[in-house]
């Protein structure tokens, strides 16, 4: 699902990303509590992904970082 994604900017997340499935969803499931269910387990899942993304930015700036200072100590 999330494979071609690597940055934020690829995911172009904007604050209401996570409400623009709820219209479809709400029309779909008419009991509130089981809608509440989904939106509570889509929340989770983009809470994981956005903390993938900012390990892997973080661990690509250690990377550049050491690599920077490997190629001038060459």
């Amino acid at each position: 699902m999330w494979s071609h994604v690597r940055t934020l900017e690829d995911a172009n997340l904007t604050n209401d990303a996570p409400l623009l499935f709820l219209p479809r969803e709400a029309e779909e499931c008419p009991d509130m509590n089981v809608l509440l269910g989904r939106i509570a387990t889509v929340c989770g899942q983009l809470q994981d992904f956005l903390e993938i993304l900012e390990i892997r930015l973080n661990d690509a700036t250690e990377n550049e970082d050491g690599s920077d200072q490997t190629h001038c100590l060459s």
